[in-house]
């Protein structure tokens, strides 16, 4: 298969929603309303006076699985309690394959994967890039091929 476009994540980067504050001690219904009000499944948690430091990231699955069928209250349950912790996260750097994202989130079963950087993260990317990304290529190569097919090429 030929690379995707750039053939790195790092052409994600800077296409989507970021929270650039500390999300630790916010309760869950707070951070709730900030993920649909910005139509996105994650978001990152920094940590305290560091901006591009990540702390972790929560989900709406760490909603499902960890407040609600958990019986917790989303009003009084703060993020840090039950977010996935930095040592804990599975990760890429920029110079990272696309198609190796695709496989990682796969294979642990998540949805949004951070791009980090030395000790700083440079955005979040979701299943849903890494799937745009892999069809737009197959649909490039489909076009060459038919291309080439009727003498195009």
């Amino acid at each position: 298969m030929r690379s995707l476009p750039n053939g790195h994540i790092s052409s994600f980067i800077g296409n989507g929603y970021a929270s650039n504050f500390n999300l630790l001690l916010f309760t869950f219904k707070k951070t709730f309303w900030q993920m649909t009000q910005h139509n996105v499944g994650a978001l990152v948690v920094v940590k305290p006076g560091q901006e591009k430091s990540l702390a972790g990231i929560v989900t709406e699955r760490d909603y499902l699985r960890k407040i609600i069928v958990q019986g917790r209250s989303s009003k009084s349950t703060k993020v840090g309690d039950i977010m996935t912790e930095e040592n804990k996260l599975i990760t890429v750097k920029p110079g990272t394959k696309v198609l190796q994202a695709m496989q990682l989130m796969t294979e642990n079963r998540i949805r949004h994967i951070p791009v980090i950087e030395g000790t700083g993260m440079l955005g979040m990317v979701s299943i849903g890039d890494v799937v745009r990304a892999v069809v737009n290529e197959h649909r490039e190569e489909l076009n060459r091929l038919n291309a080439y097919i009727q003498g195009g090429y």
